[in-house]
Parts: structure tokens; sequence; C-alpha cells
């Protein structure tokens, strides 16, 4: 068992349950504080974790708390592959946390695709918010998107820069008092303001951003039943040089299909609408 763990904790460890036991308690106790709060963790993990919560006596830790982790029978490799598959999930759960942050971030940007799910994130990519957001930076008249704006100027990504901009989102909040909603909340703040960020750089009157254009479509549903009210789907998108050429290349290749270049006008404006009308559902 001294193995495994010397080998996860990166550090040797007396072959002795005590050292062990110190050690588990230290790096459960070194973790981001959201992870003590959240409960989206597997079941054995979130019992590892309350357990680790009060834990403050290694001693009791070792002969009283941690056996009712295992089942009586698990060999002692088994024990430790279990305490350590649980430290794992709670070590990687605020980094992973991060890393899907950015990942929305640059996808709301437009620096990568949704679809670029492989992607490996790099400075260079923060290093284009950061440009475009000194571009913009106290031209929005807008409180609460120029702290977004500002906290921007400078983020690369980090996780200590990470932590500053949730607590932003979620209004200054401390990370410690973090919950699970705090978070949800923090990533639909992330995607109104990146939002508002690139309507700001439309509305800007910057030479370097006269590339970018706003694309609206607003389009009025037929109600299911008589009485019901027509449901009106309005929709922006905001078109950036990474991704207009994309853009063009697949309108052209709508328009060169030959069954719609067999439909008049009428019934090209009603495909082009049947399709907004299944994306603005998604």
């Amino acid at each position: 068992m001294q193995s495994e763990f010397c080998q996860f904790f990166d550090t040797t460890i007396e072959a002795e349950p005590l050292p062990i036991a110190q050690a588990i308690i230290k790096i459960f106790f070194a973790l981001h504080p959201w992870v003590h709060r959240t409960n989206e963790l597997s079941a054995q993990t979130k019992q590892l974790k309350t357990i680790l919560k009060s834990a403050d006596d290694p001693n009791k830790l070792l002969f009283d708390d941690l056996p009712k982790f295992f089942s009586a029978s698990d060999s002692d490799e088994a024990k430790a592959d279990a305490i350590i598959d649980a430290l794992k999930e709670m070590h990687d759960k605020y980094p992973d946390l991060v890393s899907e942050l950015n990942r929305r971030l640059l996808v709301n940007f437009r620096v990568i695709q949704d679809s670029d799910r492989d992607i490996i994130i790099n400075a260079s990519q923060f290093e284009t918010v950061n440009n475009r957001a000194n571009l913009i930076w106290q031209k929005s008249g807008d409180t609460s998107l120029e702290a977004f704006i500002a906290r921007l100027r400078t983020y690369r990504g980090g996780l200590t820069e990470a932590e500053g901009l949730i607590s932003l989102l979620v209004g200054n909040k401390i990370p410690k008092s973090w919950i699970d909603a705090d978070i949800q909340k923090a990533l639909q703040r992330l995607s109104d303001l990146s939002f508002n960020f690139l309507e700001a750089e439309i509305n800007s009157d910057i030479p370097n951003l006269n590339d970018r254009f706003q694309a609206s479509v607003i389009l009025k549903v037929p109600s299911k039943t008589p009485k019901a009210i027509p449901v009106t789907l309005d929709r922006k998108a905001q078109i950036t040089p990474e991704n207009a050429k994309l853009i063009r290349d697949i309108v052209k290749s709508i328009r060169e299909d030959e069954k719609f270049k067999k439909l008049d006008i009428n019934d090209k404006v009603a495909t082009i609408s049947e399709l907004f009308k299944e994306l603005a559902t998604e």
C-alpha cells in the first residue's frame, strides 16, 4: 500500500499506517475548497469526502473511520486503490472545472469551435482574448461588462486566475462559499457576458474590428392550436474572421445543392427558416 501512495503523492512516505493517514488528510485539506462542498462526485468518493471532512486525528481515521469505507473482504491493494481513486477524482475536480471554463470562454469568443473538444488550449489563444479585451476596455459603458473585460485583459486560464473569474461571475462570492449552483450560475453568466462582449466589439468604432459583423434572425412560428399565441424565435450571432470563411463555405455548398437550386425563392426561405427553427431550440 505504501508504494501506491508514494506514487500518487509524488513524495516519500514511511511504510507505516500513520504517515499514510497523515498524508491523506494533508492532501484532502489542500484541495480547492469548492471540492469539499460539491455533490458532483461518485458515491464512493462522496463517502470518503464525508469521512475526511471531519478527520482531525490520523489514528482515529485509520482505526475508526476508514474501515467504514472498505468492504471486509478487500485486500490491502484494493483498499489502497479505492482511496487513491477517490482522491484522484477530488484532486482533478477543480482543474477539470477550470478547463471547461476556459474552453467555453474560447468557444464563446469564437477563438475555437465548440466541436474542437480535443484541441490543446495554449497561450496564444488567451493572448487573442487579452488583445481584444484591451481594445474595447472602458468603451462599453456597461459596468458589469467592464469588470469582465478588465479581468480578461490579462487572463491566461490559470487555476488562481480562474478562481477570480468565477468569483466575479457569481457576484464576488468567495471560493470557500461556492456551491454547485454557483458554478452553474457562473457558466451561464459567462455565456451572457461573452455575448455582450461580442456585441460591444461590433458596436465599437475600432478599425481593427471592422471585419466583425452580426447576423440576426427573427422567425414567427405558427401555434399548434388555434387559441395559442404564435411563438417568436429571435436569435443573434456574432461572426468573426475565424469562422466567417467556414460559414461562407457552408452557404456555398447549400446554394450549389441541386435540390435547393430547383426551389423557388419562397421555398428556399422556408427551408432556411425550418433549419433555424430547429437550431433555435438547441
